[in-house]
């Protein structure tokens, strides 16, 4: 959806699963469902290396949570060039701590089975047993962890 809107919109697209702070599934099994809202994004690291630049008019590079060994930051860098709409995916994207960089969020609702089965697709491979707490409170209602934010830069 982020993508056909950028194309739409001319925007550009940070992708927030990039900025997963990682973590055993052990380990996540083991948090609130709280705590794994806290704790799932590195929202220091996508401020500082996504969102400042880009709001700034300049190219924003950062390297992406490692999605194939599950351990640490990718070797591979993403770039991203500034556009007149910036558009930040991914869930937890509304944190109150990037708020003052936020200019419109927006919280997609999709069914719990269409989430689940998205979180499995994203290599969740463990999701039916080690996210369905979090999942859950997500659903209902929890705002300030939105699924999707739009960014426009000032």
């Amino acid at each position: 959806m982020a993508h056909e809107l950028a194309r739409t919109l001319g925007a550009a697209v940070v992708n927030g699963d990039d900025f997963y702070a990682g973590g055993t599934f052990a380990e996540w099994a083991r948090k609130m469902a709280a705590e794994k809202a806290t704790y799932c994004v590195d929202w220091q690291r996508l401020r500082v290396e996504a969102l400042e630049p880009l709001r700034s008019g300049r190219p924003a590079t950062w390297r992406p949570y490692n999605w194939e060994t599950l351990v640490g930051l990718s070797s591979v860098t993403k770039t991203c060039d500034p556009a007149p709409i910036i558009i930040l995916d991914g869930a937890y994207s509304s944190r109150p701590e990037l708020a003052d960089l936020l200019d419109l969020t927006v919280l997609v609702r999709l069914p719990d089975p269409i989430r689940l089965e998205r979180l499995v697709l994203l290599s969740f491979s463990m999701a039916q047993t080690t996210y369905p707490k979090a999942i859950k409170w997500d659903l209902d209602g929890v705002q300030v962890m939105a699924l999707g934010s739009a960014v426009r830069k000032s």
